[in-house]
Formats: C-alpha cells, structure tokens, sequence
C-alpha cells in the first residue's frame, strides 16, 4: 500500500520545485457512504498528493469529480488496479467501496493549456 505512495510522493515534479497540470477522475461510492472531506483524505493518503492539491466535488447519488495538481505520470498511477485497491483500503475506514466511474485524465498542462482528451 504505501510503496505506491512513496514511489509517487518521491517522483512528484512539484517536489523539485515545478508546477504541475491538472490531473482528473470520477468516482463512485457504491455504499453512499463518503464524504467529499473523507474522500479528499482517503486520496492523499493512497497517492500521496498534498490534500491542498486534492479537489473533490460531489455530483449527485454518491458520484464523485476530483481533481489534483499532477502530470501523466500521476494519471498512469491512477490508472493502475494496486492504487485503486489501496484507496479502496483507505475508504474503507469511512464505510466506502469506490469505483471508477470516469478514468483519470490531464486536463491541462503545466502552463494551464486544456489538452484534448
């Protein structure tokens, strides 16, 4: 669980002083239980993304939008099933399940450019 974490944490641009883009997902909580505060903590501690840099709005039935400051290699970490899992671990502590409901996408680039997805 925390070698994702650190691998990520480690390998951050940001952390050497570079801006990041904009990093998206949507996300489900099959047990309507969370809350978009949970959520927000449950992320930092499965990616290791700064919980200033995590923006969770809840949409309606449980869906979630979030958003982070990051770059591909945020977006390809998100995308594994080992991160899902881990995150999982961590909403589990809030009575969650989460699913993947849109797939993690940069939306901008360092220079806030939208990039087509």
């Amino acid at each position: 669980m925390l070698d994702l974490r650190r691998t990520h944490t480690v390998t951050r641009p940001r952390d050497m002083g570079r801006e990041l883009g904009s990093v998206e997902l949507g996300l489900w909580d099959a047990n309507l239980k969370i809350t978009p505060l949970q959520l927000t903590v449950a992320m930092n501690m499965a990616t290791g993304v700064d919980e200033t840099d995590i923006h969770v709005t809840m949409l309606s039935n449980h869906f979630f939008d979030v958003r982070m400051h990051g770059d591909a290699a945020l977006v390809s970490t998100l995308e594994t099933k080992d991160l899902l899992s881990t995150l999982n671990e961590q909403a589990s502590i809030f009575g969650a399940a989460l699913v993947v409901s849109r797939s993690p996408a940069l939306l901008s680039d360092v220079n806030g450019t939208q990039l087509e997805n």
